[in-house]
């Protein structure tokens, strides 16, 4: 199984104001953002980009998707973040799946779905 992330993660921005981040696992620096449908205003998707490049400047890893594909799609997202997650040095224990390097996404699918209630409809 994938490890569990902190949900709802608080950072300060740039400017100094408090920002939410949906998933964050600190010890691979990894954050997960869940975008719902008020992403797509140009000014929401500008302010969404600077602050990613700020996390990546910051030098921690970003993955986002949109909220429809963590509630129609979570295998795909499990299989991304675990990916993500192996690039930045983790590795599952020694009797999990993922050691035998299969790629599975059923079985963290679940873990995906701890972000839908953080995730605007």
């Amino acid at each position: 199984m994938l490890p569990r992330p902190d949900p709802q993660e608080r950072r300060t921005d740039a400017a100094g104001r408090n920002r939410y981040l949906d998933a964050y696992w600190r010890d691979w620096r990894l954050h997960v953002e869940v975008d719902g449908a008020h992403h797509m205003d140009v000014r929401e998707w500008a302010a969404d980009m600077r602050r990613q490049n700020e996390v990546w400047i910051g030098g921690d890893r970003i993955l986002r998707f949109p909220a429809w594909v963590v509630r129609q799609r979570p295998a795909e997202v499990a299989g991304q973040v675990r990916a993500a997650l192996r690039a930045a040095g983790w590795r599952p224990p020694p009797d999990h799946p993922d050691q035998a390097g299969t790629a599975r996404g059923g079985h963290d699918a679940w873990r995906v779905r701890v972000w839908r209630s953080a995730t605007p409809a």
